[in-house]
């Protein structure tokens, strides 16, 4: 008789998108932007930018989270903006949240998207072996 295995691939930050719009992004630089990127709105231009802890004129809320990796290309950096499309209510994977700047996530991100109606859920991927 031999063992069979299962596991479950989670793969996304998105666990339950119940609701999404989209949105215009502040862009300066041409990347690939992570699904999963959490973002803030800017309250004296009313574009999205890139939360960041400490930011000024609203970019330390966490607001939203973008729900594809999204490219931004040069002529998105040339216009300065680029329509993302991200999560307003929901539910994410703590796991697959980030900031731009690479901040591990703690409970000021958690909070901020919790106050703005997305859940932050800590998950298990039973997809990686954890017997190494």
């Amino acid at each position: 008789m031999s063992m069979t295995v299962t596991n479950v691939d989670l793969h996304g930050a998105t666990i339950d998108c119940i609701n999404a719009e989209t949105e215009t992004l502040s862009v300066s630089t041409a990347e690939t932007l992570a699904e999963g990127l959490i973002l803030a709105r800017n309250t004296t231009s009313g574009e999205l930018g890139f939360y960041a802890r400490g930011g000024a004129n609203g970019l330390d809320v966490a607001r939203y989270v973008l729900l594809a990796d999204t490219e931004v290309t040069a002529a998105d950096v040339t216009a300065t903006s680029k329509n993302v499309r991200v999560m307003q209510t929901g539910s994410v994977r703590q796991d697959k949240i980030s900031t731009k700047a690479g901040d591990a996530i703690d409970y000021r991100e958690i909070d901020g998207l919790k106050d703005n109606s997305i859940s932050v859920v800590n998950t298990e991927d039973f997809s990686i072996l954890d017997n190494q």
